[in-house]
């Protein structure tokens, strides 16, 4: 497990199970798309067990809306309305600080990739040109 209750509590303040910590994992989980014996780096272990104590305190008596929430984009009701970011599938399941916590991830932080000549500098042929 990425983290415990004593970690949990010490986090969040939340008390929660250990039923609610492994749901919570496995959502982060799916959410990072690695299991937690293919992470290695311990930095990405501590990040994932902060992420995970999130989940846990943002589910904690509130299964019914991490498992049972349908996807919408807006709905009204008595003068009340949600909406979530379009393009934004995660909102109602992941804890937006879970989210925080796994975007510092490093397989999940953008990456830069610079790109060059191949051999030197590259020539130009017009091919409406001819000699």
């Amino acid at each position: 497990m990425y983290t415990t209750i004593e970690q949990v509590k010490s986090i969040t303040g939340y008390d929660v199970t250990n039923e609610t910590i492994a749901m919570a994992q496995y959502i982060i989980e799916s959410y990072t798309g690695r299991v937690e014996p293919s992470v290695e780096d311990a930095e990405d272990l501590m990040l994932l067990g902060r992420a995970t104590a999130f989940q846990a305190a943002y589910q904690k008596d509130n299964d019914i809306m991490v498992y049972e929430q349908m996807n919408v984009f807006q709905t009204s009701m008595f003068g009340n309305s949600m909406m979530f970011q379009q393009g934004n599938t995660t909102s109602p399941w992941v804890s937006p600080l879970a989210m925080l916590a796994c975007h510092r991830l490093s397989w999940m932080r953008p990456r830069s990739i610079k790109t060059g000549s191949l051999y030197g500098r590259p020539q130009r042929n017009n091919d409406w040109v001819t000699d």
